[in-house]
């Protein structure tokens, strides 16, 4: 549909042109290097399923709770650059281009979303971004709007062990949507399962991200630590004002890039 293809060249155009996507003091460097987008329905019941108890929080919303016109959900998962992935795969304090990456690369990203929104206003449709709606907020670092968990609801990818998510593109970028009154097809899910895209889940090979976090907080039954997790972010902060990050869990393994299960996204 020429509207998807204008979306995908609009949301190429900002990552290969924008000056926000490059740290001019890093000679140059370019945070993000490509994007994926994923369509889903803005009344799939997943998006209900996400307040249910163990899942994300009883307090995330829906599409239709930003727009209630909302048909569609477009997200978008932009894949870090290889300087940037590559950069932080030794050591166990994150990359200078890691840290970087983590905090102006999600400046970026809200300017991203923003001129996203922007363009397709000027088609004529009505759109908002949850992340920079008035109603987005975080308790206890849980969002009412979960970007990993709407990027599986648009087709876009499935959980690891480490709980990042893993596209076509791998696992190491991040991730951002758009709700929308546009109605059309929807990105179908290639997947049954929500570990389908992890080795470990799937085969019980792998498990590179439980050896490679600096706190061990990946567990081998499939729970992470998170406060082990966000213990080892406060000491990266206090050592890296003002960023602060890590992604050990998503470079230097194998679906730091690609999906380790195969290609199986659907057009």
């Amino acid at each position: 549909m020429l509207y998807k293809e204008e979306i995908q060249k609009k949301a190429s155009a900002l990552i290969k042109q924008h000056p926000e996507n490059r740290v001019e003091c890093l000679g140059g460097l370019s945070i993000f290097e490509q994007v994926l987008v994923g369509y889903g329905s803005a009344d799939d019941p997943l998006f209900e399923k996400l307040k249910e108890p163990g899942v994300v929080a009883d307090y995330h919303l829906t599409p239709k709770d930003f727009l209630p016109e909302a048909q569609t959900v477009i997200s978008f998962f932009l894949g870090f650059s290889d300087r940037v992935r590559t950069s932080n795969r030794k050591g166990r304090m994150p990359s200078t281009e890691w840290l970087y990456g983590r905090i102006e690369g999600q400046q970026f990203i809200y300017t991203f979303t923003q001129l996203m929104v922007e363009e397709l206003a000027s088609m004529g449709y009505k759109a908002v971004a949850p992340c920079i709606h008035s109603r987005y907020v975080e308790i206890n670092r849980i969002s009412n709007w979960s970007e990993r968990h709407i990027g599986y609801i648009c087709g876009l990818g499935t959980f690891g062990l480490s709980e990042s998510i893993i596209t076509e593109l791998g696992s190491a970028g991040r991730l951002t949507s758009i709700v929308i009154d546009l109605e059309t097809s929807h990105t179908p899910r290639t997947y049954s399962g929500i570990y389908d895209n992890c080795l470990w889940h799937m085969k019980k090979e792998c498990g590179a991200c439980m050896s490679i976090c600096p706190p061990g907080a990946i567990l081998e039954d499939g729970r992470k630590d998170k406060l082990l997790c966000k213990g080892h972010l406060d000491v990266v902060r206090e050592k890296y004002p003002p960023r602060y990050g890590c992604g050990k869990c998503q470079t230097g393994m194998r679906c730091e890039d690609k999906n380790p299960m195969g290609v199986r996204m659907a057009d």
